[in-house]
């Protein structure tokens, strides 16, 4: 037990040292507002579009069709980002989506204009991919290998703490004015952040300029395809990538019908889920260096896959949201899983490929999601307990999979060009 403490004192002491990295601490700290206001965007677009559609689908609806568009871009916007500045593309999206909040914000206070509703959701819904992909290149380039699984862990900690103080705020703010404001706070958040990323200078030196091979876009996302197809074993941590992340698709689509039946109203439902799975992730985000070191890389993953499949096949069945909030909770220790995996991915990636192979990546898993969001667009509650029941199955698959082809410890790092 004392060795435990002292772990966790150490941890804290190298997690939390804002000397080592001033630079990462400051975009950490943006990061963590952006999330906070997205948390409460989400929490309060998809209670204000079932309202307005009078459809418990409808949220699924909405991601379906931002997540096909965001396919259908996302080869091009990997290119664009191994060619272009990467700090000044994320300032951009950061205000961009400022301006769709305030439009959100007017629009819902005075002119509620179901159209308007729609295509700024759709379009700030398709945003974060894209932004997401351009701070984690521009993070890569910030620390160093042996602080990239902590970094990973920071910003995972730091968007759960977000999604955490997100929902609290909606509470607070639709308890004293309207949901409007709520998209008012948002668009705020992004203002701080586009102005912590302006002040960062993030220095690309190590990354090869794409710009000066003279190739054209097809070119350069075939050599990023053939890099792939050249290590079957970072296919077998992109697969597994993948599983994670349709998970969280599928959940977040999901849980509007599952929480529908419940006696709580939606919005405290909700708020309480996504509060729980916040903090239960916090605590798989600080706990997982000390987990790592006791039963490695590959018992993270393979720990994970198991308690995520059998946690998920229970989840529907629960009829209370005490029930629902406990296996939530489990669920969301996935999180532990899918930084290993990550991280792994984003070593074995050269700098100067980052974009092009995220968005691969990123396109695989939108396809996936489409999928899981066109079932869970035209599904019921008896539909969705069979679709947990699938996807708990497919977890569970998975880790054995995963047993069988991944051998952790001796995995050769692939060479970029």
């Amino acid at each position: 037990m004392m060795n435990i403490i002292a772990e966790l004192q150490l941890l804290f002491k190298r997690r939390f040292n804002v000397k080592n990295n001033t630079k990462f601490y400051r975009l950490l700290f943006g990061h963590f507002l952006s999330r906070t206001g997205d948390a409460a965007h989400i929490i309060v677009a998809n209670i204000v579009l079932t309202d307005i559609t009078k459809s418990l689908n409808s949220v699924a609806f909405l991601n379906l069709i931002a997540m096909i568009l965001t396919s259908a871009c996302s080869p091009l916007l990997g290119v664009i980002a191994d060619r272009i500045d990467r700090r000044k593309l994320a300032i951009f999206l950061d205000l961009t989506q400022c301006l769709f909040s305030m439009v959100l914000f007017y629009n819902l206070l005075i002119l509620r204009n179901q159209g308007i509703f729609w295509i700024i959701l759709i379009l700030m819904s398709m945003i974060p991919v894209y932004w997401d992909l351009l701070f984690g290149i521009i993070i890569r380039v910030t620390v160093t290998d042996d602080y990239l699984l902590q970094s990973t862990s920071n910003l995972s900690l730091s968007n759960q703490v977000g999604t955490l103080v997100g929902a609290w705020l909606v509470g607070i703010i639709t308890w004293f004015s309207s949901e409007a404001y709520v998209f008012l706070f948002n668009g705020v958040t992004f203002i701080v952040s586009a102005f912590l990323l302006l002040i960062s200078k993030i220095k690309f030196s190590d990354s090869f300029p794409i710009e000066r091979l003279k190739t054209n876009f097809w070119q350069e996302l075939i050599f990023a395809i053939n890099f792939l197809l050249k290590d079957p074993k970072l296919l077998i941590w992109i697969i597994i990538q993948i599983v994670f992340l349709l998970f969280i698709s599928l959940s977040n689509a999901s849980l509007i019908i599952l929480i529908a039946n419940l006696p709580e109203t939606k919005i405290l439902s909700y708020s309480t889920l996504e509060a729980v799975y916040a903090v239960s992730a916090i605590i798989a985000a600080i706990l997982l260096p000390i987990i790592k070191g006791r039963v490695g890389e590959w018992g993270v993953v393979f720990s994970c896959l198991i308690i995520s499949g059998i946690s998920c096949i229970i989840f529907p069945f629960q009829s209370s949201l005490l029930g629902m909030s406990v296996l939530y909770s489990l669920i969301a220790f996935t999180i532990s899983g899918w930084f290993i995996v990550a991280t792994e991915v984003q070593k074995r990636t050269p700098i100067q490929m980052q974009g092009r192979v995220t968005s691969l990546i990123d396109l695989l898993i939108l396809m996936g999601a489409v999928v899981v969001n066109f079932t869970v667009a035209i599904a019921d509650k008896n539909d969705m307990t069979v679709i947990y029941i699938f996807y708990g199955g497919l977890l569970l698959v998975s880790s054995i999979f995963f047993t069988r082809e991944i051998k952790f410890r001796t995995l050769p790092v692939s060479k970029g060009m």
